[in-house]
């Protein structure tokens, strides 16, 4: 009777198939932990592509209808305080203050393109400066029509303001001040000298608001050609340090965006009731640089810490002529 032998590893195969194995599976965890983080990653990316376009989008539609004189900008550490410490973007540098704030005046692109019961704007941007009719309390404005243009400020409107109480600005006017000229330091603008007119409406006519000796349009340059103006806008960033893990701190930040109010009537864009939305949270930095007209912004968005690896952040930019 034979006896049949059964092979058995040895002890070296034992060892070598231990080693490759050990090495399989660190390399393999190695693996996994990559492919899982580029997911994530990946995720993140496509995630904050998607919202630093669509903020930085929001921003360049509205400054694409901005009043190029008036920008400024306001930076700081307590928005309450600094209120009156502004200047031209012109001036603007990059900073690390923990609010920063852009303001300008929109003038209304909405009203320009008509209300839908005309193929005609509800203001035609000219004056007729040569019309008989015209005198120191009053400019007539051909083809505009003032209840079309009240109709559209006050569907827009969430304070539903009408065209009274509105302004002038007059394209070719050189004598812009940025620092007086656009009611920035929250006084009302009560004389025609500035660069922004208040005005009321008439029939087919703009009016001084304010009518009493020396605030009405007598002696005052008026050009031919103008832009109506209704609201300003105004980009509040607001940065802080987010300590909740003391090893890892992380930079946050929140972008308002402030409308429907009117500086040269006194109105500051941080008073009660002010309209402003979100238009990004998590955001890391908002820059502003201007060569002439030309304004160029950038916006980063972070989405934290993730792996304990430091902030990962995606930044967009955008030119707006």
């Amino acid at each position: 009777m034979k006896r049949k032998l059964h092979k058995a590893f040895t002890l070296l195969e034992l060892i070598i198939v231990i080693v490759i194995m050990g090495i399989a599976a660190k390399f393999g965890v190695e693996l996994l932990m990559r492919a899982y983080e580029d997911y994530i990653y990946g995720v993140s990316n496509n995630r904050l592509l998607a919202e630093s376009e669509a903020a930085v989008t929001q921003i360049a539609n509205r400054l694409q209808y901005r009043i190029k004189e008036s920008v400024i900008y306001r930076e700081g550490t307590d928005e309450n305080v600094f209120y009156n410490n502004f200047d031209s973007i012109a001036t603007a540098t990059d900073t690390n203050q923990s609010v920063r704030i852009f303001e300008w005046v929109g003038y209304d692109i909405d009203g320009w393109h008509g209300d839908g019961t005309s193929t005609l704007p509800t203001w035609s941007g000219i004056i007729d400066v040569n019309n008989p009719g015209a005198n120191a309390t009053t400019l007539i404005s051909p083809e505009s029509n003032v209840t079309r243009i009240s109709n559209v400020i006050s569907a827009l409107s969430p304070h539903n303001f009408s065209g009274n109480g509105s302004a002038l600005f007059f394209i070719g006017d050189e004598s812009v001040n940025v620092r007086d000229g656009f009611a920035w330091d929250g006084n009302v603008l009560t004389t025609q000298n500035a660069n922004l007119h208040p005005v009321t409406l008439g029939n087919g006519q703009f009016i001084p608001r304010f009518t009493a000796a020396g605030q009405n349009f007598g002696g005052v340059d008026v050009y031919e050609y103008y832009r109506l103006a209704w609201t300003a806008y105004d980009l509040v960033f607001k940065r802080w340090t987010d300590n909740t893990d003391p090893t890892h701190p992380v930079v946050r930040g929140t972008l308002w965006l402030y409308y429907d109010y009117r500086p040269w009537l006194g109105d500051k864009y941080n008073d009660a009731g002010t309209a402003k939305v979100v238009l990004m949270e998590n955001v890391q930095t908002l820059r502003f640089s201007s060569i002439g007209d030309v304004l160029k912004v950038q916006v980063c968005v972070g989405d934290g810490d993730i792996f304990k690896q430091g902030a990962y952040s995606v930044c967009k930019e955008k030119t707006i002529f």
